[in-house]
């Protein structure tokens, strides 16, 4: 009787102990993946302009996304263009003390040689998917996510109620009929205004387009810090002419805006890429590391890529995306022709001399 009892407390005893180890098990199981990790959920710190992330943004849809796949907190830290953007990155290696951004997403191939010297580079890693990209869009350490022509847009309307005629080359744009009516973006602090003076340098050499841009000064209505200033002032009507993207016709596209019209110049036109990479010298752990290469990864997936048209209102940069309806009939990059602008710091500070000269100091 006693053998019998001390069986039955053992078999009891060992049930329970089974059945409190593999509710351990179930429970544990069923965790989220950072309750694994010590600390608290680590923050991956983003730099990039502020439309970047603006409502209808790109980022809007990317960040949510990939906080809640990864199990992260992305912190943005935003400038008004990509220039500014760089500027501020600068003043950050400057500040020995200042916490530095892991990634950056906004910069082009124009300001890459002056980014290139805070970028981690990619060493022994290449982001998934970046060997299969075009030739013209791989530069090393530099993720493109998005591709773009540049030109001027043109609001027919404006154009038409004003009796403007319409430019089909740079030399138009001296025309008298367009005194004040074009809107441009600072070189010195946007990405677009400085690809513009690039690409009149290239087009009309040194000595004409000295000339060029000692009239134009005269020419346009203002010269905002940033593209998102150009292109408000743009929709207000405040003047015709705005530099800016063939793509930005898709967008009017698809609101059913069809007076807005990217024009063709008789010279072709300059691309922009657009994209991302790792600040050197600013995580603390590897999983900062990381958390940084997957978000470079992400911008490159098809996922992400299918969202670009749409939201950055660009190409993107693989090609077996399919692209909205809005976009019929605007140009791919790869198939206008194109201007191969400068992509070294010491011309392209030159140029930026020439054009300060030309326009006067302080304007």
């Amino acid at each position: 009787m006693r053998k019998t009892r001390k069986f039955a407390f053992f078999s009891l005893f060992f049930s329970v102990l089974l059945l409190c180890i593999l509710f351990f098990l179930r429970t544990s199981a069923e965790k989220p993946e950072q309750d694994f990790k010590t600390g608290p959920m680590p923050e991956l710190i983003l730099s990039t302009y502020q439309s970047w992330v603006g409502e209808e943004g790109l980022g809007s849809l990317v960040i949510p996304v990939f906080e809640k796949r990864f199990q992260c907190k992305i912190r943005v830290m935003t400038s008004p263009d990509g220039g500014s953007l760089l500027s501020r990155l600068e003043m950050d290696f400057r500040r020995s003390q200042s916490k530095k951004p892991h990634v950056v997403v906004g910069i082009d191939q124009y300001l890459w040689p002056r980014a290139q010297s805070y970028s981690e580079g990619w060493k022994d890693w290449r982001p998934f998917g970046y060997s299969d990209l075009t030739s013209p869009y791989r530069i090393d350490g530099f993720l493109p996510y998005s591709v773009g022509t540049l030109t001027f847009l043109a609001d027919s309307h404006v154009l038409n109620s004003r009796h403007v005629p319409t430019p089909h080359s740079l030399l138009d744009l001296l025309r008298p009929e367009l005194s004040r009516q074009l809107i441009l973006e600072d070189p010195r602090t946007s990405t677009p205004g400085l690809v513009f003076i690039l690409y009149s340098f290239t087009v009309l050499g040194e000595a004409q387009a000295f000339s060029f841009w000692h009239k134009l000064r005269d020419q346009w209505l203002t010269l905002p810090q940033s593209w998102d200033a150009a292109y408000s002032m743009f929709l207000r009507q405040q003047a015709p002419l705005v530099w800016s993207y063939f793509s930005s016709q898709a967008f009017h596209q698809s609101q059913g805006q069809a007076q807005y019209q990217a024009l063709v110049f008789t010279e072709g036109h300059p691309i922009q890429i657009e994209g991302a990479f790792l600040v050197r010298d600013s995580w603390s752990s590897m999983r900062e590391k990381e958390l940084a290469q997957k978000f470079l990864e992400y911008l490159l997936s098809s996922e992400v890529q299918g969202k670009v048209p749409q939201k950055n209102w660009m190409f993107p940069v693989r090609n077996d995306v399919a692209l909205p309806s809005s976009f019929q009939g605007i140009p791919n990059p790869l198939s206008v022709p194109t201007v191969s602008l400068p992509l070294d710091q010491k011309s392209i500070q030159r140029v930026l001399m020439l054009w300060r000269e030309a326009v006067g100091a302080g304007r």
